[in-house]
């Protein structure tokens, strides 16, 4: 009842909001705190209430906890609140739900309990402990804990302490949590090493015999957690994907795509370039290893001994007192290295560390930098330009080296006791590292047939014959044969039958068979006779141009000379946050991360700052800051590096006019003749200019004084003032357009900001002002005049008035953006936006999932230059489409989609459990117009991640194709939980190229991870 009643649970949030403001600094009284602790209570009832407790976790109330939690002050308001804060949490975590269990790992509830756990109230210390115990008895949570040893260090770090604190004020009911972490702990046989070293002396003796004499169930548990610790101290660990090794082996990689390439004698032999980087005078010092400052603030800066491994691009680094845990990253993960102080953690030790000794390198994905600092120049300098050369060496690598790089790693990580052979014992841990389940007497056979010399091992020649008898493809060599008159190669006109028939290519295919065989066939006597055989079929068939995506849609195709309001434009929501909405960290990283993605709408929210520079920052909220100079400095150099085409810089203004001057400055002292001030012809416009056009400039979207009429040939009109009160009306405060947080908010009036002339004379193009109906707009709004809208209010016009949406959109720029609730900077789907022709629909850029994977797909067409020219029915301003009924648009021609789904290679990991192995399933996943969005997959294949084949077809009927988007999923199957995310692609249904085709898969992060990839057969045909 108090969850489905009206207004009940926002009265109930409007109460924690009303004491945020009491937090810091520490005001609470013991009245508010009463009075929130009661609207606590009650949502406990809600948290703990199986019909309830989902829906209490998809609105992530828990998070609006968090603040509570973070508190310090030691009065009884600020106690009861942390303790009765802290009973919501374990209401949740008793019922033992998976989904619980889920919510909190992607929150920061672990380091905020240990916080408690630390220097808490007994009670509440002792609540603390029961969440994090019950977080460890899930399996989830006790691989989340002991993956890192980071994660795992603090928490041993935290009950060591508490057990020292224990042994002098004794607490049996406490005493009894600690001991069952420790307990669950020990189950991870990585934690179970460490504990040895470092389980406190007090629960090995007698200290809590006294204490524990009536517990029988915490003595049990205390005399198995040290059996467990004295069980197979020898024991031997394999290190795998994702996990600290405790012996001196980089994780597991997954190896490449299964070819059946020729090997030619050793490594070195056949690639003498990999001989001749290792011999470069700055990669011998990296092999050598050097001591680095690892530096993450201002006061953690903690040397670690790096070193680059034999394979020339593995980099390994340890700290001096962590034993054997170590850490591992590949050169191909990396995508830049920068010198001196180019990122704010170094700039801010820069009076500690002169710029010749810092550099930073730099991640693909969402990953963290890695900042260090060398003992001298030439050590920083010889690391710097090592990892560059090794960097250009993996990016220029052909699909051959990239084979015998990928075989050589699988030799190496095999051959455990390093004597140059592998046993049959190593080839079987080798089968479960490649993520597959045989038959013992199949691999045994295998085996057999490679060891020539019938020694019993495997040499590295006889390895390679092993790696090509695993990874034979039999589905393509199927395809291969349908074509091939002998079996053995395919004439230049066998394979232009293949291109015409089955990839469905006309009038290029004689061509395009000449180049592909000079292209990708690896035997010159097979090039000479114009043949291609199964290693050069196969080699095409996993390359780009044997890949889903259309070639001629990959680069810039599209006509980039319409108006900007005739396309969809890559947009970031609060562009500045690296994490959630109320205590995330704000970064310059940030806006680089999103202007290397291809976004071309940035966010900026500005604050007054208290030594007269402006600052960006979440409002209201413990987001940090970071000067407004500084990210007009970050633009200015990042802007067109991924895209030359203009960028929109969307201020979200909440400064006096003296700041809004300064910041006026900044922008025209900063950017110079890149900020565009002027019209582009010096005509009002009748129509918005184009990407062409505004190439290489940055627009300033804001209020604006009066409009661009009274800006021609003058200033300003004579009867405008140099300020002008305007309505603050599309603030991004969880207040605007969103009726759940009205409720958070109902006290909260319309503020009015006086705006400075000289910011408002550098808004052109993008002015903001507020919506007063389509029906205003078409008689009224220039063209330059957009409007921005709350996700919620676009949702309702789209689906009340969505043809006028869409002719509204054919003429004026419309912003979407996140619901002030989503304080997890969580997204929503932007399909909804994209089918009413919404060009800017901003996303939290630094959220992976569903959504960031349809905005990627979306924009990874017309070179990722961030704008994507809408179809013609939404460029029409008479147009009447509606995506709610696309049948009665105009040469409406619905298509049928049909996927054979043939088979998958080499997927990764999921659960780094020693022998486990993925149960894969593929779904296909259609987002488009209502009536397109669709779902269906394939059964599930057990125990085989390294070759599952399916061939099962799923079909669909696409009613709006050039809105459509597909979504290839992959998914380790569970029939108890939800199942785990293998990975993903994302594209266009107008970029899918029909045949016989490879999905190269991509992490959650958007990263790729080769060699994952799925092997598909498309058809794409006419509704009939």
């Amino acid at each position: 009842m108090l969850w489905h009643s009206c207004g009940t649970i926002a009265a109930l949030l409007q109460e924690i909001v009303n004491i945020y403001p009491s937090i810091n600094p520490p005001t609470l009284t013991a009245h508010q705190s009463n009075r929130v602790c009661n609207a606590l209570a009650l949502l406990q009832c809600v948290a703990s209430h199986p019909e309830t407790r989902s829906a209490f976790l998809a609105a992530h109330i828990p998070l609006f906890l968090y603040p509570f939690l973070h508190t310090v002050s030691k009065t009884r308001p600020f106690e009861y609140l942390r303790l009765t804060s802290l009973g919501v949490i374990g209401a949740l975590v008793k019922t033992d739900e998976q989904e619980v269990i889920n919510f909190l790992l992607t929150t920061e509830i672990i380091p905020l309990c240990l916080r408690i756990m630390e220097s808490g109230s007994e009670l509440s210390k002792t609540v603390a402990t029961f969440i994090l115990q019950k977080i460890l008895l899930d399996d989830t949570g006790l691989a989340y804990i002991c993956q890192t040893y980071e994660r795992f260090s603090h928490v041993a770090m935290i009950l060591g302490k508490m057990v020292l604190q224990l042994s002098k004020e004794p607490s049996a009911r406490l005493l009894k949590h600690v001991v069952r972490c420790y307990l669950r702990l020990s189950d991870n046989l990585r934690a179970r090493e460490a504990l040895r070293q470092c389980l406190p002396d007090q629960l090995k003796d007698s200290t809590f015999a006294q204490v524990l004499k009536d517990d029988t169930t915490t003595k049990r548990w205390l005399a198995q957690l040290v059996k467990n610790l004295q069980e197979g101290q020898e024991a031997y660990l394999r290190p795998s994907l994702g996990e600290l090794p405790l012996k001196g082996y980089p994780p597991l990689e997954v190896c490449t795509s299964g070819a059946n390439f020729r090997w030619h004698a050793s490594r070195v032999a056949m690639d003498p370039e990999g001989s001749r980087i290792q011999d470069d005078p700055d990669v011998k010092v990296m092999m050598a290893g050097s001591t680095l400052r690892k530096v993450k603030s201002r006061s953690w800066k903690k040397q670690r001994h790096f070193r680059l491994l034999e394979d020339g691009m593995t980099i390994w680094y340890k700290s001096r007192w962590a034993g054997r845990f170590h850490s591992t990253f590949s050169v191909s993960d990396v995508e830049a290295v920068r010198e001196g102080h180019q990122s704010e953690i170094l700039l801010s030790v820069a009076e500690e560390f002169t710029a010749n000794l810092c550099f930073t390198l730099v991640f693909y994905g969402r990953q963290g930098n890695l900042d260090l600092v060398a003992e001298s120049p030439e050590e920083a300098r010889a690391w710097i330009q090592g990892v560059r050369k090794l960097i250009q060496k993996a990016q220029t690598m052909d699909e051959k080296e990239r084979l015998d790089q990928w075989v050589w790693d699988w030799f190496q990580k095999a051959d455990k006791n390093k004597d140059g052979k592998m046993n049959f014992k190593e080839v079987r841990k080798l089968l479960k590292m490649m993520n597959v389940e045989m038959n013992e007497a199949h691999a045994l056979r295998l085996f057999t047939m490679a060891d020539k010399l019938e020694s019993g091992s495997l040499e590295m020649e006889e390895f390679v014959l092993f790696y090509k008898m695993l990874t034979q493809r039999d589905e393509v060599w199927k395809v291969f044969q349908d074509y091939s008159g002998d079996g053995e190669k395919l004439m230049l006109e066998e394979l232009e039958n293949f291109l015409k028939i089955e990839q469905q290519e006309k009038e290029r295919s004689t061509q395009h068979a000449k180049e592909l065989i000079d292209r990708y066939e690896p035997s010159e006597t097979a090039k000479s006779q114009g043949a291609m055989s199964l290693d050069g079929f196969q080699m095409y068939l996993c390359s780009q141009e044997g890949s889903i995506f259309k070639t001629d849609h990959v680069d810039l195709h599209q006509d980039m000379s319409q108006p900007l309001s005739h396309y969809f434009i890559s947009s970031s929501h609060n562009t500045y946050l690296m994490e959630d909405q109320l205590r995330g960290q704000s970064s310059l990283e940030a806006y680089i991360q999103a202007l290397k993605r291809g976004c071309r709408c940035v966010e900026v929210d500005c604050w007054d700052g208290s030594d007269g520079e402006p600052v960006v920052y979440h409002g209201h909220t413990w987001t940090s800051k970071i000067f407004f100079k500084d990210v007009i400095s970050t633009l200015k150099e990042y802007a067109f590096k991924a895209s030359d085409f203009p960028v929109i810089l969307s201020l979200e203004n909440h400064c006096s006019v003296e700041q809004q001057t300064v910041m006026a400055q900044h922008l025209r002292q900063i950017l110079g003749d890149t900020l565009l001030n002027t019209l582009v012809d010096g005509q009002v416009p009748q129509h918005l200019p184009s990407p062409q056009e505004l190439k290489g400039k940055i627009l300033l979207k804001a209020k604006k004084i009066g409009g661009l009429e009274s800006c021609v040939g003058e200033t300003l009109t004579d009867d405008v003032s140099d300020e002008e009160e305007m309505a603050n009306d599309d603030a991004e405060s969880p207040s605007a357009d969103d009726p759940p947080a009205e409720h958070l908010n109902q006290n909260k009036k319309k503020t009015k900001c006086k705006l400075s002339r000289e910011l408002s004379d550098l808004v052109v193009y993008c002015k903001s002002v507020h919506f007063h109906g389509f029906e205003h707009a078409r008689l009224h709004a220039k063209c330059y005049e957009m409007s921005s809208f709350s996700e919620s209010k676009a949702k309702r016009l789209a689906k009340e008035t969505g043809t006028d949406f869409v002719q509204h959109n054919t003429k004026q720029l419309s912003r979407i953006y996140p619901g002030g609730l989503r304080t997890d900077s969580s997204n929503y789907n932007p399909q909804e936006m994209w089918n009413v022709g919404c060009q800017i629909v901003a996303l939290n850029f630094q959220t992976a999932g569903l959504e960031m994977d349809l905005n990627d797909g979306l924009f990874r067409q017309n070179g990722c230059c961030g704008y994507v020219l809408k179809p013609d029915f939404m460029r029409d301003g008479n147009t009447q489409f509606s995506p709610e009924k696309p049948e009665e648009r105009q040469d409406y021609k619905p298509l049928r989609l049909s996927i054979q789904v043939i088979s998958g290679q080499q997927l990764p990991k999921v659960n780094q459990k020693e022998g486990s192995i993925v149960d894969p399933l593929v779904r296909v996943e259609i987002y488009g117009v209502p009536q397109d969005q669709a779902k269906e997959e394939t059964s599930h294949i057990n125990n085989n991640g390294f070759n599952p084949v399916w061939n099962e077809t799923l079909n669909f009927v696409i009613h709006t194709p050039e809105l459509a988007l597909v979504r290839f999923v992959v998914e380790d199957y569970d029939k108890a939980s939800r199942n785990d995310f293998i990975g993903q692609f994302t594209l266009p249904f107008t970029c899918i190229q029909a045949g016989y085709r490879h999905i190269h898969l991509l992490s959650k992060d958007g990263t790729a991870i080769p060699p994952s990839s799925l092997f598909i057969n498309i058809s794409i045909s006419e509704l009939t």
